[in-house]
């Protein structure tokens, strides 16, 4: 959407994709001109805030798997621990498992 000038004076105009090239449809500078340029703004402003919406729940939806993947190192930590005070030991590649009496 844009205003142009031409010869001193405003025309309000849409530019549209069909296929491979970009058509302009024309809507002058009357009252219906200014509707339709308040109507493509309002368009455009609700699809900023759209994208600023889903921007915004990426970004959300990232930091909560920080934090799970926090929680499960944490989580992970203190099972080690607690399995080593118990006693069990752990080979690598094996289950925990106690160890054998020599």
């Amino acid at each position: 959407m844009a205003w142009e000038k031409r010869k001193g004076k405003a025309y309000f105009y849409e530019s549209e994709r069909v296929d491979d090239r970009v058509r302009k449809k024309y809507y002058g500078r009357g009252l219906s001109a200014m509707a339709r340029s308040l109507l493509a703004m309002r368009e455009q402003t609700r699809k900023r805030e759209e994208r600023q919406q889903v921007l915004d729940f990426e970004e959300a939806v990232e930091l909560g798997d920080e934090w799970a993947q926090l929680v499960e190192n944490s989580c992970n930590t203190m099972m080690t621990a607690t399995l080593v005070a118990a006693g069990l030991n752990k080979e690598k590649g094996r289950e925990w498992r106690q160890p054998h009496g020599r």
